[in-house]
Formats: structure tokens, C-alpha cells, sequence
């Protein structure tokens, strides 16, 4: 299961592959996560490793098709799912950011200037005879 917005593209993409050179073995893969809305976007990176299978593909025949499926399997169907809303959820704060501020409802807020008013009390003191 992936996340799915009506107005959020997620697309994920095969950055660089690590290989033996001797048969062409492919070994790890770095991935980008790239969400975007509109002419927004952010992204997400990182690489999986995958074990010798007997099964093996040549590297010249290899898509990038072909490796991301390789990357979702290996990462499994909830680390997908929880990578995907984790850049959904950067992509939704980069568009409409969390503000935050401090102060107290009861006093005054800060950005306003209160004028200080000195009070000068005067005790007068009566000598008694």
C-alpha cells in the first residue's frame, strides 16, 4: 500500500547503483523519494543492499524499472509506505508551514510597547509634641 493524493506526485528514483565489476553483480542502490505539488517539491534519499539471488540480470540489462522494484521489495511494503508519508508530510510543511510564537494570554504581548509609568508616593510625617 503506498500513499496516494489526488494532488501530490510521488516519485521514486534510482540516483546510483554500486556493482562488482567482474559479473556485473548490482549490490546496492541509492534512492530519491520526490514528492511535488504544483511547483513544489522535496525529497527523501537513501540506499537498501540487496542479496545474491539466482535469478540475476545482467547490468547492461537492468532498468531503472527494474531496481526500484528490487528497492521496494528489499525495504518492505511498510518502510514504503512510512517513507512515502514521511515526505508527503515535508512536502505538506513546506507549503503551508507550522507557525509557532510564545506569551501568556493574560499579559501583554511582547511585541507591544507598554509605556512605564512611575509613581512618586510622598509620605509626609507629622511630628506629634
Amino acid at each position: 500500500m503506498t500513499v496516494e493524493s489526488p494532488q501530490i506526485d510521488i516519485k521514486w528514483t534510482i540516483t546510483d547503483l554500486e556493482r562488482k565489476t567482474s559479473d556485473g553483480y548490482v549490490y546496492r542502490a541509492f534512492w530519491k523519494i520526490i514528492a511535488t505539488y504544483e511547483n513544489t517539491e522535496t525529497g527523501i534519499h537513501g540506499s537498501v543492499e540487496f542479496p545474491r539471488t539466482a535469478d540475476f540480470i545482467p547490468f547492461e540489462d537492468l532498468t531503472e524499472d527494474i531496481i526500484v522494484s528490487w528497492t521496494k521489495n528489499q525495504l518492505g511494503p511498510r518502510s514504503v509506505n512510512s517513507l512515502e508519508e514521511t515526505v508527503v508530510h515535508e512536502l505538506e510543511l513546506k507549503i503551508s508551514p507550522i507557525t509557532f510564537s510564545t506569551g501568556l494570554p493574560w499579559a501583554t504581548p511582547v511585541d507591544e510597547e507598554t509605556p512605564v509609568i512611575e509613581e512618586t508616593v510622598e509620605e509626609t510625617v507629622e511630628e506629634t509634641p
